[in-house]
């Protein structure tokens, strides 16, 4: 029967016993036993080779070596120790009844802290059970982030339709403003959903449209479209989405703003139209979509 020994840096031992001994299970027995953030277990040959990892943090090797050295680097501070027990190892593992279990034990006000950690790495099933037990939907991650736009960030769509339908509601047009940058279209629509502003716009006069435009992302701008964005927008250099497409090149996008009711005849502040700029540009087949609506 294989072994492993589990050596912590405050000198405890931990023995665990089977055929097929997982790294999921050593890093829960080694978190129940010393508190410490699991993630941040380095799992080590006896020779002193790290095993290699999709992060350099995760390790997955079925079975595990018959003796492994895990040294545990400690960042919580003391009075948290308690509250960090085995949920790390339980969402690498998706492992949901541990984590239920796990979370039963936490303090209401260690919750929020946990769920902006979650959020982040993209534990969704784990997210879903913080959730559950209270932790707040609107909490503020760090800096100007909150749990919202930082899953917005990283492009975790589960998480974001788990936090809307958990009730956050605090931001909800910069992240719509931040998925249609990145052309996330499903986060967009989850945002449009919840009532996000499809017109709100930036300190720069940026709306999702004129972002998702400038991107070339043809279906997020569809969606956008679909709720309701003004495609006749001006920015302070008056420069609207069908002047931001012709530039660009993006034909696609032109013909679903013309079909929106783009207005092919405005000049930005240069006199400039998005005819003149997409034929001086050389992209063809815009042109060619321009001319073809300007005279039907």
């Amino acid at each position: 029967m294989a072994s492993v020994t589990i050596l912590l840096l405050n000198g405890d031992e931990v023995k665990l016993y089977g055929g097929q001994i997982t790294m999921a299970e050593i890093k829960v027995a080694a978190a129940k036993k010393l508190g410490a953030y699991a993630p941040e277990i380095k799992i080590c040959l006896e020779s002193g080779d790290q095993l290699p990892g999709p992060d350099h943090r995760y390790v997955f090797t079925e079975p595990a070596t018959p003796i492994t050295t895990i040294a545990m680097k400690r960042e919580c501070e003391m009075d948290e120790r308690f509250w960090v027990t085995a949920m790390n190892a339980h969402a690498i593992a998706e492992d949901m009844t541990g984590a239920t279990e796990a979370v039963g034990e936490i303090p209401r006000e260690a919750l929020d802290r946990l769920l902006g950690r979650y959020v982040e790495t993209g534990f969704a099933n784990t997210v879903n059970v913080l959730l559950g037990a209270g932790a707040n939907a609107n909490y503020q991650a760090r800096g100007w982030h909150n749990v919202l736009t930082l899953a917005t960030f990283h492009g975790h769509a589960k998480i974001v339709i788990a936090l809307l339908g958990a009730g956050a509601n605090a931001k909800l047009d910069t992240a719509l403003t931040m998925a249609a940058f990145k052309g996330d279209t499903e986060i967009a629509i989850a945002l449009l959903g919840a009532r996000a502003n499809v017109n709100h716009k930036k300190h720069n006069s940026d709306t999702a449209l004129t972002l998702a435009t400038r991107g070339g992302h043809l279906h997020t701008v569809n969606a956008l479209l679909e709720a309701g964005a003004n495609a006749n927008h001006k920015k302070y250099d008056f420069e609207t989405p069908l002047t931001l497409a012709a530039w660009n090149g993006h034909a696609k996008i032109v013909i679903a703003l013309l079909r929106a009711g783009a207005d092919t005849a405005h000049k930005k502040c240069d006199s400039d139209t998005a005819l003149s700029m997409a034929t001086r540009n050389g992209h063809v087949k815009t042109v060619y979509a321009l001319r073809c609506y300007m005279f039907i």
